[in-house]
């Protein structure tokens, strides 16, 4: 039968302040979720392509016209929309000001 680890036995945690990480940029956080997404997009596109050659429409190393069009939707439709609203987030963020501000009377 297993006993239970002995509290004395556990690492103890550190007392007192932690290390302060410098916080990320704004820009940095955007960069980052847009890699993720057109990482995502990739992934995708590699998944129809896949999907599109093991159910016969296209021989392995071609591509048609078709999911050429495909592929561009995607990465055009899907990809610079998230980029242009990426970037219009980040010049409200930038112009707007504070959200708590009181409003000019």
């Amino acid at each position: 039968m297993v006993q239970p680890a002995n509290p004395r036995d556990m690492k103890q945690k550190p007392k007192g302040p932690q290390p302060v990480k410098a916080p990320s940029s704004k820009f940095q956080e955007y960069l980052y979720v847009n890699l993720i997404f057109w990482g995502f997009l990739v992934v995708l596109c590699i998944a129809v392509y896949i999907d599109c050659v093991v159910s016969g429409v296209v021989k392995f190393g071609e591509m048609d016209e078709v999911i050429r069009q495909v592929f561009k939707f995607i990465l055009l439709v899907f990809g610079g929309g998230f980029t242009a609203v990426s970037i219009f987030d980040a010049l409200y963020d930038r112009f707007a000001g504070e959200e708590n501000a009181e409003p000019a009377k």
